[in-house]
């Protein structure tokens, strides 16, 4: 899509191209965010494999 994308909203208006620009926002933050609990939950894993111990923590990652 690239190029073509661009050049349809350029050629419709600046409404369509605002609204999309905001989207395009939208779709970073949920991604940030998404990101973000990722890692935490990474975090999470290993405080609780460390926790556990070594045996513990192999079989926490074959899960």
């Amino acid at each position: 899509m690239g190029n073509d994308t661009g050049e349809a909203i350029e050629v419709t208006g600046f409404g369509i191209f605002s609204h999309c620009g905001r989207l395009a926002g939208w779709l970073r933050e949920i991604q940030c965010s998404i990101g973000n609990f990722i890692e935490t939950v990474r975090s999470v894993e290993k405080l609780a494999c460390i926790g556990r111990g070594n045996k513990a923590s192999r079989q926490w990652r074959m899960l």
